[in-house]
């Protein structure tokens, strides 16, 4: 068996799963990309089979954590990037555009951009950079990590009803399929002309 499912199943029954849960989500909001949506959904699988916390109590706590790791990025984003980046006349060009760019098409570019590790990150913290309005931007952060902990949690309730008889294996299947939503979303969104950063 794969030591990261390994120590997911060890750590679906201790009381401090959600700690460790909502601790990986926050950094995987600033440092991606960590194997997060896998774990979760691995997690929520365990759970919905009774071997881990409920499936909306992990929900509800990925949801909390993702909006306060993408808030986080921005605050980063704000200060530190934006003292240090926006120095050089090609950044301040970029920041123009990325500006422009958030004001007009915010709302989708936020959203989607909860989906792509990558992705997630450099849209935050520009956002920050340019100064974004945060009165704009949290309730933005805030429906994207909702709507991504719902999917995630109906990812894995579907694989432990698929395969109930077998919680590691639908572990394992709801963190394939959670990666197989990754992909898609990330594939939409090249065809968007809308690129992960390398």
């Amino acid at each position: 068996m794969d030591p990261v499912l390994d120590a997911i199943v060890a750590m679906a029954a201790s009381p401090w799963a959600l700690v460790v849960v909502a601790a990986l989500c926050i950094v995987d909001s600033i440092v991606p990309p960590l194997p997060t949506e896998a774990v979760v959904i691995a997690l929520v699988t365990l759970g919905a089979a009774g071997d881990a916390p409920h499936p909306v109590a992990i929900g509800a706590t990925i949801a909390i954590a993702a909006t306060l790791g993408d808030s986080l990025a921005y605050v980063l984003g704000r200060t530190v990037a934006s003292r240090r980046w926006l120095r050089h006349r090609r950044i301040r060009t970029l920041a123009r555009q990325a500006s422009t760019l958030l004001r007009l098409r915010g709302a989708s570019i936020v959203v989607a951009a909860r989906f792509v590790p990558g992705l997630r990150v450099a849209v935050n913290a520009t956002a920050g950079a340019v100064r974004m309005d945060a009165r704009r931007f949290v309730p933005l952060v805030a429906t994207a990590a909702t709507l991504w902990a719902t999917i995630t949690v109906l990812i894995g309730v579907g694989a432990a009803w698929a395969l109930g008889d077998s919680p590691v294996l639908a572990a394992l299947a709801g963190a394939i399929a959670g990666l197989g939503v990754g992909l898609a979303v990330d594939a939409i969104l090249r065809r968007r002309g809308v690129t992960t950063p390398a």
